[in-house]
C-alpha cells in the first residue's frame, strides 16, 4: 500500500496489536504475547503518546479479519501497529508494520533478523522508528524508562515472560505459578528489578481475595522496594510500594508521592492509574467525603480511556459511586459494566448493594442472585446484608455460618463477617471482626467503613476509636 508522512498534529495515539506467533508452535504464544506488552509499556513512557492497554489491545488477538479502521475506532487511536514474531533457537525474527487506522494507510514497516539475546534491541529500534514517524521526542529520563528494569540474562527474560502470561490471568492458580516463574528469572538474575516488581503485582492481586492481606503487602513492599533499590525508574514498583504504605502504615502520603512519581514515568499505565483512581476514591473520600470523588472519577475515566473494552474501569466506577451513596448513579454505571461483559464479576454486587440502599429489596435479591452464579461457590455476603435487611435473618444467618465455615480453609475477609452481624443488629460482634479487619490490614477498610453498612455503629464509642487508630 502506498505510503504517506504522518499527519504529526492528528497521531498522537496507538495501539499494539498482539504480534502473531509464526512458529507454529502454540507452547512459544507466551513469547509473541510478552513481545507485544513490552513494547507497548515502552511506547507508553514516550512523551505525548496515548497507548490502548493490554486488555483492550487483546481483543483482536487471533482476528484473520482484522481492520485497521475497526481497531482504530474501537480502541480510540490513530494508528496501529501489528506484525509478527518467531523464535527459533538462538534466532528471532520479528517483522511489523505502521499503519494510519483512519485511511488504512502503512506508514512504516520493518523487519529484523537477530541473535535471540538482542531481543531488548529490537524493541528499543521499534520504539524509537514509531517515535521518528511520528514525530514525537523521546530522550533523558522517559527514554532511560523505556529500558528500565531489564535483564542481560536471556533464561531470565523467558522466564518473566511465562510468568507474566500465567499473572494476566488472574486467578489464584495462575497467580502463585507466576511466582514460582519470576523467582526462577531472579534465580538466573538476582539484579532483574522486572521480575521483583512482577512480585509484587503477584501479591497485589492475592491480598485481600485469596491470601490474608497483612503478609501479602508485607510481600508488595518488599519487593517492590527491592526493584526499586536496583532501577528507580521501575514505575509500577513506585505505585505498588506507595500503596503498600497506605495498607500497612495508614500513610496516604507515601501512597501519593509513590503514585506522582509511577504517574510521571508510565502515564499511559492503566494498572497505575488504577491504582491512583482506587486509593483517591477509597481514602481521600472516607476522610473528605465527596471532595474527592470527582477526581477519582476523573482518574477513572482516563483508565476508560486507556483501556475502552474492559470492563475492570467500569466496577471501579461502581465502588467508586456506592462509597459516596450516589445509588442510582451506581445503576446507571452498572447497565454500562453489563454492556461491555455481562459475565464479569468482582468481589461482590455493587448494584444489588444500591438496590438494597433505595429499598428495592426485590430487585437486590434477582441481582445478588445473578452475581453469585458469576461468582461461584463462595456465599456473596452483601446478600447476607439484603436479607437482613428485609427481616429475613435466618437466611443472613445461614449465609454467615456458610462464609463462617469457608473461613476454615481459605481467606475471608473479616469486614464482610462484620457487615453482616452489623446489619443483624449484633454491634459487639461487628465491632471484634472489625478490629480483626484493622488487625489483618485490609485494604477495602476505609472505604467500607464509611459505607452503610456500619451506620448503626456510628455513635459507638469502640466504632469511634477504630476510626481515629486508621487516621479517618
Amino acid at each position: 500500500p502506498p505510503r504517506r508522512p504522518p499527519r504529526a498534529a492528528e497521531i498522537k495515539s496507538i495501539a499494539v496489536l498482539p504480534l502473531v506467533n509464526s512458529t507454529g508452535d502454540s507452547t512459544q504464544e507466551y513469547f509473541a504475547d510478552g513481545m507485544t506488552e513490552e513494547l507497548a509499556t515502552a511506547l507508553g513512557k514516550v512523551p505525548g503518546l496515548r497507548v490502548a492497554a493490554r486488555t483492550s489491545s487483546f481483543q483482536f488477538k487471533g482476528r484473520r479479519d482484522l481492520d485497521v479502521k475497526e481497531v482504530g475506532q474501537r480502541l480510540g487511536v490513530a494508528v496501529v501497529l501489528q506484525g509478527s514474531v518467531r523464535r527459533a533457537g538462538e534466532r528471532l525474527r520479528v517483522s511489523v508494520q505502521l499503519a494510519d487506522a483512519k485511511e488504512r494507510v502503512e506508514l512504516w514497516s520493518q523487519s529484523y533478523d537477530q541473535d535471540a539475546k538482542d531481543v531488548f534491541a529490537v524493541q528499543d529500534s521499534i520504539t524509537q522508528a514509531i517515535v521518528r514517524q511520528l514525530a514525537l521526542q523521546l530522550g533523558g529520563e522517559p527514554l532511560a524508562a523505556t529500558r528500565a528494569g531489564r535483564t542481560a540474562s536471556v533464561e531470565a527474560h523467558d522466564l518473566y515472560l511465562q510468568g507474566r502470561a500465567s499473572a494476566n490471568q488472574l486467578s489464584e492458580p495462575a497467580l502463585r505459578r507466576a511466582l514460582v516463574y519470576y523467582r526462577q528469572a531472579l534465580a538466573r538474575d538476582s539484579s532483574y528489578a522486572e521480575a521483583y516488581a512482577g512480585i509484587a503485582w503477584v501479591y497485589y492481586w492475592l491480598g485481600d481475595v485469596y491470601v490474608a492481606p497483612g503478609p501479602a503487602w508485607d510481600s508488595v513492599r518488599a519487593a517492590a522496594g527491592r526493584a526499586l533499590a536496583i532501577d528507580s525508574l521501575v514505575a509500577e514498583a513506585h505505585a505498588l510500594y506507595g500503596n503498600a504504605a497506605v495498607v500497612l502504615d495508614w500513610d496516604r502520603e507515601a501512597g501519593r508521592r509513590g503514585l506522582r512519581r509511577a504517574l510521571s514515568l508510565n502515564p499511559n499505565s492503566v494498572d497505575v492509574r488504577f491504582i491512583n483512581a482506587f486509593l483517591q476514591g477509597i481514602l481521600l473520600q472516607g476522610i473528605m467525603g465527596n471532595v474527592s470523588l470527582d477526581e477519582a472519577l476523573a482518574e477513572r475515566d482516563r483508565v476508560i480511556e486507556l483501556d475502552r473494552l474492559s470492563p475492570l474501569p467500569l466496577w471501579l466506577g461502581e465502588l467508586l459511586l456506592y462509597g459516596a451513596r450516589r445509588y442510582d448513579d451506581v445503576i446507571k454505571q452498572h447497565a454500562k459494566t453489563v454492556a461491555l461483559d455481562p459475565k464479569f464479576f468482582y468481589g461482590d454486587s455493587y448494584v444489588g448493594a444500591a438496590y438494597r440502599e433505595l429499598g428495592r429489596f426485590p430487585e437486590a435479591v434477582a441481582e445478588y442472585t445473578r452475581a453469585q452464579n458469576l461468582a461461584g461457590e463462595v456465599p456473596l455476603y452483601g446478600l447476607a446484608v439484603t436479607y437482613a435487611r428485609m427481616g429475613r435473618a435466618r437466611e443472613a444467618r445461614d449465609i454467615l455460618a456458610r462464609l463462617r465455615s469457608y473461613s476454615g480453609d481459605r481467606y475471608i475477609n473479616p469486614i464482610f463477617i462484620a457487615a453482616i452481624h452489623a446489619s443483624l443488629g449484633e454491634k459487639d460482634r461487628a465491632l471484634e471482626w472489625l478490629d480483626r479487619a484493622v488487625n489483618e490490614r485490609t485494604a477495602y477498610l476505609f472505604i467500607f467503613l464509611v459505607a452503610p453498612e456500619f451506620d448503626s455503629l456510628h455513635g459507638e464509642p469502640r466504632f469511634s476509636r477504630l476510626l481515629q487508630r486508621i487516621g479517618l
